[in-house]
């Protein structure tokens, strides 16, 4: 039985990389999961794209969740109160947030 290229499935995965790599900007790194819809083709896109996939933890199910949370929490609390000026300041903003995040804040 065959797949559609619906949502949710390896070909609209696949596709949805291609179409976000298109003008040769992509990512070093591709963070995901181990759903079955990031498959062969995925790999195949992203290395063509020269995008190492970093595949998370087997049987760590709230290796996403932790992630998610972070990244929302550097979006919400830093991100969304500063006008970026290029990508090296994001990086400075994203690593003063982190030095903050992991040293001020009480765990």
């Amino acid at each position: 039985m065959s797949r559609s290229a619906g949502a949710g499935t390896e070909d609209s995965t696949a596709q949805q990389l291609r179409n976000a790599t298109m003008d040769s900007v992509a990512p070093r790194f591709l963070i995901r999961d181990r759903d079955e819809k990031f498959g062969a083709m995925f790999d195949r896109v992203a290395e063509g794209a020269a995008v190492k996939v970093i595949r998370t933890a087997l049987r760590a199910p709230n290796m996403n969740p932790v992630a998610e949370r972070f990244v929302d929490s550097l979006r919400r609390e830093a991100l969304d109160h500063v006008l970026l000026l290029n990508e090296e300041h994001l990086g400075k903003v994203a690593r003063e947030y982190v030095r903050f995040f992991n040293k001020a804040r009480p765990h």
